[in-house]
């Protein structure tokens, strides 16, 4: 039996299903982290895109180190499939997915924003339905 909450592994499980999500408030080790809920493969496949720029954006500049970065990405992009392909064939949840994520934590007033981001199912706290949009004051 797991420990998590069985509603959150429903409304994961759905989305999962379906790829439709909704905005959730989630409370997890002293912050509050607000997005909307989407499936894993989005995820990785932002998490891919998020790595694929010019060379423009690298410190690397000389072309050793280009090559280096092409292998590197390379690897990733690999690594990134595998994941995915792994999280497809998983019968249980571990985590959850979000997209267009702000972050507030108890100690700061300053959000932090993120275009996707993962954390342990087992890790929250307590979640509601909706997006919350009062700061923590």
């Amino acid at each position: 039996m797991s420990d998590n909450d069985a509603l959150l592994e429903f409304l994961i499980m759905k989305v999962e299903e379906t790829g439709i999500g909704a905005g959730i408030t989630i409370c997890m080790n002293g912050s509050v982290i607000t997005g909307n809920l989407t499936k894993s493969k989005i995820y990785y496949d932002k998490m891919i895109e998020m790595y694929d720029f010019d060379d423009s954006q690298l410190t690397a500049k000389n072309p050793e180190e280009l090559d280096k970065w092409n292998e590197y990405h390379t690897e990733y992009v690999s690594f990134i499939n595998e994941l995915k392909k792994q999280e497809k064939n998983q019968q249980n949840l571990k985590y959850i997915y979000l997209e267009n994520v702000t972050f507030r934590n108890v100690n700061s007033n300053t959000p932090t924003q993120a275009i996707v981001w993962r954390g342990k199912l087992s890790a929250v706290d307590g979640f509601s339905v909706g997006i919350s949009s009062n700061p923590i004051v």
